[in-house]
């Protein structure tokens, strides 16, 4: 499994993010949509470090949100967002890690994801 998983409807967006944590020696993984990404994905070999999901472009943010918040409880998640688009308050103890808004640096953006998955959950490093 990989330690990134990516899903988001803009392929160029998905693309250039999962081009530049490949570049960086992030194992990733990228769909379209965050139904593609999880139902009955084969988990076997472990969950992945983190879902970076962008909801932005979405055409059913609130479902794709829903089953974020379901696997949030299992998985770090963060959540992109477009300034424009209005979705539900996340509650405080939705587990969300965190909610990032448009527009984003991407380099600076690469470099927190991989200091997030260099890390688990007790501070020890991993190796993706």
């Amino acid at each position: 499994m990989p330690c990134v998983l990516l899903t988001g409807k803009d392929w160029k967006e998905r693309a250039l993010l999962r081009a530049q944590l490949l570049s960086e020696g992030v194992e990733v993984e990228a769909r379209e949509t965050v139904e593609e990404a999880l139902d009955g994905a084969p988990f076997s070999s472990g969950l992945p470090l983190l879902l970076v999901a962008d909801l932005g472009p979405s055409e059913r943010p609130e479902q794709e949100l829903d089953l974020l918040l379901k696997w949030a409880k299992r998985i770090p998640v963060w959540i992109v967002l477009s300034r424009t688009r209005t979705m539900t308050e996340l509650p405080s103890d939705s587990g969300v890690e965190r909610t990032v808004l448009r527009p984003i640096d991407v380099g600076a953006f690469v470099r927190e994801i991989i200091e997030r998955v260099k890390t688990n959950l007790s501070g020890e490093p991993v190796q993706c």
